[in-house]
């Protein structure tokens, strides 16, 4: 087959596996990240135009010995809507009327609108009979090394371009393998040798061979290169340039076998991801990634038979211990969960308020970023009580019915220092209650630090009330448009989709663009959220700042809550203040 080869300006990237073959240079369709797992080949399609358009996505093989029947695979077509992006799947067997899985394929996106613009990609794909194959191939290379260096039999094989297929069936990258030094696929070559027993094994061959050049990478000194390689298959997002170097600090200079190189990393990426848990997602990182901090099952246990608001206490510990005395070891980990486990069984100093217990669920909704460290240059406070360290966390009253054990604590307690947030006449902070569109229209232009403007034309809102030029700045601003009819929507409260829109709005307007940290996955009620406010969630969702509800639901027209609000506020806007 012949393609127009990529070149590769990283060490390895297990991203795409992508030939581009031909298409004549279209405008209104972007083919991109295509990717092959356990037979599944996976695109993602954008509509680059400003306007909907009727996508026809096809998958057929590039064999002209075939008949137009056996050519022809699968059609996907959808109205796709202007600047989105939709990933599509496509299942290839082994076999299919007699003709193998095996070759190369031609994946095409079409606007059946404008029929003349297309855009075409060409895979080398191997099905699982090749990729067997493949592995019997090292193997009886690996067994003709006599007194040789392994990769003199084995890297022939790995190099051939009709190996290809191989690399992009198993999720690696086979033009980023001919760019390495040639020292870098000599040591992968003999890494394969030497992990022959559990590395050229069916049903474990992809994740280990990939593995394998990621600590080819690795040992060659480039371990964030080596780290970012290996990431996506572990952990499924973007790599984190910051969380990986940390996690590189925790591990060993090199490894010799694949098998200790995926456990040293899962440990300082468990114990990593644990250091940058937030109130909304420790629970989820311990479930996922306790085992792999080895962490006692006894400690766990004892986490996991804690009363809701005990677990609640028991949380809020490990995020405000970590935050200023991160675990890097499996007894340290030990430490911080016995630790966890006391405060939560102590029972607290008397005094008026309530403990985080009643607003865990809360929390959940509207999320941290978990791969994002503590943003130490931030102009925002430290969080309450995060230089814990010992077995006991003293609950502090932040105002009179919010103590330092609520899950939103840290959140209320950074905005009230900066003046973004403040109290009833009674001290009260009334964390359950719903926050109003005027309300948090003016925590956003405080916390931006926008001069409040006096001048507006809604109907409804007067130029004397306390919110009158909170509003004005919000608008001159681009963070509100009303609400129809010449209307704000004084005294409405907010919805949890405009308050996502709000955010991302000003979060343009104060120049900050924030990392995408993962894949954005719909919401079980996605058709319910507003098409003005669909990128706003999505963009929050990618960076992690927001979450679903339960049952995949993300509830765009629900309220939302004033600890929701100074959480979602704290989360998206600390690296800008």
């Amino acid at each position: 087959m012949k393609m127009m080869k990529r070149i590769c300006t990283v060490a390895l990237a297990a991203l795409t596996g992508l030939n581009v073959v031909a298409f004549a240079a279209p405008t209104d369709i972007s083919i991109t990240n295509v990717t092959a797992k356990q037979g599944r080949v996976s695109v993602n399609v954008t509509n680059t135009t400003e306007a909907d358009i009727m996508l026809t996505l096809t998958l057929e093989k590039d064999d002209n010995t075939l008949t137009d029947a056996q050519k022809y695979y699968a059609v996907r077509q959808k109205t796709l809507k202007a600047g989105k992006t939709e990933e599509f799947g496509f299942l290839i067997p082994d076999t299919r009327d007699g003709v193998p899985g095996s070759g190369d394929y031609i994946i095409s996106a079409q606007n059946r609108k404008q029929k003349s613009d297309r855009q075409t990609v060409t895979i080398d794909y191997a099905d699982s009979n090749e990729i067997t194959a493949f592995m019997q191939e090292l193997k009886t290379a690996k067994d003709s090394v006599t007194g040789e260096e392994p990769y003199v039999k084995l890297l022939p094989i790995l190099t051939r371009s009709d190996s290809e297929g191989v690399f992009f069936s198993v999720g690696a990258d086979y033009d980023a393998f001919i760019g390495l030094d040639q020292t870098v696929q000599e040591q992968i070559a003999n890494l394969v040798y030497y992990n022959a027993e559990t590395t050229l094994v069916a049903d474990k061959f992809a994740e280990e061979f990939l593995g394998l050049f990621s600590l080819g990478i690795y040992n060659s000194r480039d371990k964030i290169g080596g780290l970012t390689a290996l990431n996506p298959t572990y952990n499924g997002v973007v790599a984190d340039t910051n969380l990986l170097s940390n996690v590189t600090g925790m591990m060993a200079d090199s490894y010799q076998t694949n098998a200790d190189f995926i456990q040293a990393f899962k440990l300082a990426y468990g114990l990593e991801t644990v250091n940058r848990a937030k109130m909304n997602n420790i629970a989820g990182v311990l479930r996922t990634f306790g085992t792999e901090t080895g962490a006692s099952g006894a400690k766990l246990a004892q986490l996991s038979n804690l009363t809701p608001g005990q677990m609640d206490i028991a949380h809020q510990y490990i995020v405000n211990t970590v935050f200023s005395n991160p675990v890097t070891t499996e007894t340290e980990m030990d430490t911080l969960l016995q630790g966890a486990y006391e405060a939560a069984t102590t029972p607290a100093p008397q005094g008026g308020g309530i403990s985080g217990g009643g607003g865990g669920g809360g929390g959940g909704s509207m999320g941290s970023v978990a791969n994002k460290a503590p943003n130490e240059g931030s102009s925002m406070s430290a969080p309450i009580g995060s230089a814990t360290t010992d077995s006991k966390v003293e609950a502090k009253q932040i105002f009179t019915d919010l103590l330092s054990t609520h899950w939103a604590a840290i959140s209320v307690s950074a905005l009230k220092e900066k003046g973004v947030i403040s109290g009833t006449d009674s001290g009260a902070f009334e964390p359950d209650r719903a926050v109003t569109r005027e309300e948090f229209a003016k925590m956003l232009v405080v916390v931006c630090g926008f001069t409040p403007e006096t001048t507006t034309d809604f109907v409804d809102v007067s130029d004397t009330a306390w919110y009158a030029p909170y509003i004005g700045s919000a608008v001159k601003n681009g963070i509100v448009n009303g609400m129809g009819e010449g209307r704000f929507g004084i005294g409405e409260t907010i919805t949890r989709q405009d308050m996502s829109v709000m955010v991302q709005r000003a979060l343009a307007a104060k120049g900050i663009s924030l990392d995408t940290i993962r894949a954005y996955v719909a919401f079980s009620d996605n058709e319910q959220i507003a098409d003005y406010a669909e990128d706003a969630v999505k963009a929050l969702f990618e960076a992690g700042v927001i979450n679903g509800k339960g049952n995949g639901m993300f509830d765009p027209k629900g309220q939302a809550t004033r600890a929701e609000a100074a959480k979602i506020i704290y989360e998206a806007m600390k690296g800008g203040m």
